[in-house]
């Protein structure tokens, strides 16, 4: 189709001008704005096609893939971002915000303050529009459109990470990148065809091409601004602090404390058989009350207290996410809800140590599971987990000294694997056989097999001895 609307009424070198002419999209679609017939479609297809029939009918300019900003006269970077609606009709970003795809040959000549990245990500006019499948492109519903520019307390976050991407490329160790590295800001994979690779400096390894994003995470805190969320305080002087940083410092001075006087310290209620007990002196600790970070969310980072008993061992595993059988045995690897887990969660590890009957603070650090690991023994974990899965789960059956009839099946066992294993995620077992039979309360406690038996729900764990051999590593 020709371009609907060629003469396009903005200042290109205003902010407040574009501003306020894109403005104009908010709450309506391109349809509704442009008055194009019912019968037209989009033309512009595949991931990206939307954005840039944005630019080309509405801001009527070419989309183009230059390094400086969309509006560079203005200094204003143009991004066109989909919103997907979950639980309670609350809107969340569908995506990660990609923002530009990292050069390495060159990104190791640059600084943050004058890089690629920066120029487009310091100020973004951004546009979020009601993704719909069923939809054409030209009915989406444009919902929050504004102005963002990095926030002074982010600043010193989003630095870090690009400094720990880029340092990464500098010590030829592209191809060990992950999501799951940094906190605000990543380096995520791009391109549906996982073969692909680029040469990077310093390695003859060739590494998949990453582009540097926001993750939904961070996103998720730019489109709710209501969230009831509270922020780490800085005092004088931690200003410039990293998120991990300021963490480090504020956790600091509670080192050596025992869980009982961090309780009277902190106006805690000390019930050591609770087990969010730990999880909660951590926050408090942070000067959160209510076990909501918005820097965790932004960076999707979870807490996790660890208990070492006399000797340093640690006897409980770690679980992570539950699962959908018939959700692994279709699923691939890279796109397994597993991958995509480690691949962009962080974690706090906090540690106490049994002291008397009591646990005290031995410290704490941040924590994500190495790309070598994930893509080598993970991967390994998950596949000999869904292969049984996939090919159907064998039961078998035996009656203990009470008359109890217990189950077993041929799925791998927690010794099978150095790092992960699957215990049941309900805390009653439930089956559903092929000859009919059930047992416990199926739709309640159990998931389908892709045969159609129904077993217990399960997630996936870290093991124990792993996470005491990774706590070891980290000093703690």
């Amino acid at each position: 189709m020709k371009h609907p609307k060629p003469g396009v009424d903005y200042d290109q070198t205003s902010v407040e001008s574009i501003q306020y002419y894109a403005l104009q999209l908010e709450g309506s679609s391109l349809r509704e704005q442009l008055e194009i017939s019912p019968e037209e479609n989009l033309e512009r297809k595949g991931k990206g096609g939307f954005g840039e029939s944005v630019e080309y009918y509405y801001f009527g300019y070419e989309p183009n893939s230059r390094n400086e900003p969309d509006f560079n006269e203005a200094d204003l970077e143009l991004k066109v971002t989909p919103l997907k609606v979950v639980r309670k009709n609350e809107l969340v970003p569908k995506e990660r915000l990609v923002i530009t795809m990292i050069n390495y040959p060159t990104v190791v000549h640059e600084k943050f303050e004058t890089s690629t990245l920066y120029h487009k990500i310091k100020k973004m006019l951004l546009m979020h529009y009601l993704h719909d499948d069923k939809a054409d492109p030209f009915d989406y519903l444009f919902k929050v459109i504004h102005v963002w520019e990095i926030p002074d307390k982010d600043y010193p976050t989003i630095k870090a990470d690009w400094e720990l991407v880029v340092n990464k490329v500098r010590a030829g160790l592209a191809h060990e990148l992950s999501g799951s590295d940094t906190n605000y800001l990543e380096a995520c994979t791009k391109g549906s065809d996982s073969t692909k690779t680029r040469k990077q400096p310093y390695s003859d390894i060739p590494a998949k091409p990453r582009a540097f994003a926001l993750k939904s995470s961070y996103m998720k805190t730019i489109v709710n601004s209501a969230l009831d969320a509270q922020e780490i305080k800085r005092s004088q002087g931690q200003e410039g602090l990293s998120l991990e940083q300021l963490v480090q410092e504020k956790i600091k001075p509670f080192i050596g404390k025992t869980d009982k006087e961090l309780c009277n310290l902190l106006g805690v209620t000390y019930e050591p058989k609770n087990k969010s007990l730990w999880v909660k002196l951590t926050y408090k600790m942070l000067g959160i009350t209510n076990n909501k970070s918005s820097e965790f969310m932004k960076a999707n980072i979870t807490v996790r207290s660890i208990r070492k008993e006399k000797g340093g061992d640690i006897t409980e595993s770690m679980s992570l996410t539950p699962f959908e059988f018939t959700d692994l045995a279709n699923e691939e690897w890279e796109d397994s809800e597993l991958f995509a887990y480690f691949d962009e969660t962080r974690f706090l590890f906090v540690v106490f140590e049994s002291d008397q009957g009591e646990y005290r603070l031995r410290g704490s650090a941040f924590w994500n599971m190495p790309a070598r690991m994930l893509n080598n023994e993970v991967r390994q974990g998950w596949a000999a987990i869904r292969s049984v899965v996939e090919s159907g789960v064998i039961f078998s059956s035996a009656t203990n000294k009470s008359g109890k009839t217990t189950y077993s099946n041929n799925l791998p066992k927690k010794a099978d694997n150095p790092v992960l294993h699957i215990r049941p995620h309900a805390k009653v077992s439930a089956y559903r056989f092929s000859d009919g039979t059930e047992v416990g309360n199926v739709e309640r406690d159990a998931s389908e097999l892709p045969d159609g038996q129904w077993m217990t729900k399960q997630s996936f764990w870290l093991n124990n001895t792993f996470v005491s051999e990774t706590i070891a590593k980290l000093g703690l």
